[in-house]
């Protein structure tokens, strides 16, 4: 779990969280300032629907993009180019280019032997393509460090050629709480 609470200018960017049954990002109070930034995330397998909750009761500006969010994000902010699965209510209206795809498994087709590589197909409600470029909040690669190509997929992952595996094993870090300044989690 991600937690955060009275802090000003966070961004999580190009992280894979997968909760495996347990692990969510929360806000928790309505103290935060600057801006709160959820940028090309793969944040998964939440023990519950809604793996990132934002209260919207503080002043800080929050953008949501190029995130695949296995459950219901907030309402909150500026979102677009998301992808939502395993929904049981979703953010009225969506945002822009934001999808649902209710399989996981065509996201992350190789999920199952711990692959966290998208999908290489193009289409509607698949990341491959489908991101917008966020270069100009200062980050053009990816989780591994590869270099982002137009158009940006969404996820923490930029596909490569088929045969690319991003597989690792998953550090539990139990609580993990980021602190009061300016954060960057990468």
């Amino acid at each position: 779990m991600l937690t955060f609470q009275a802090h000003q200018d966070i961004e999580v960017a190009n992280n894979v969280f997968d909760g495996s049954g347990f692990g969510t990002i929360h806000e928790w109070n309505s103290t935060m300032s600057g801006f709160v930034r959820f940028l090309n995330n793969t944040i998964i397998r939440a023990h519950s629907s809604e793996p990132v909750l934002f209260l919207n009761t503080s002043p800080a500006t929050y953008v949501i993009v190029n995130n695949i969010l296995d459950g219901v994000s907030s309402t909150v902010g500026s979102r677009s180019n998301n992808i939502y699965t395993r929904t049981t209510w979703l953010p009225s209206p969506l945002s822009t280019k934001e999808v649902v795809n209710t399989a996981l498994n065509t996201i992350l087709p190789d999920l199952a032997a711990g692959s966290y590589m998208i999908s290489a197909n193009v289409g509607a409600n698949l990341p491959c393509d489908a991101g917008a470029n966020l270069s100009r909040f200062g980050f053009t690669d990816d989780f591994r460090s590869v270099s982002r190509q137009s158009p940006w997929d969404i996820g923490a992952v930029e596909y490569q050629t088929a045969g690319a595996t991003l597989e690792f094993t998953p550090v539990d870090f139990g609580l993990v709480a980021v602190g009061r300044s300016q954060d960057r989690v990468l």
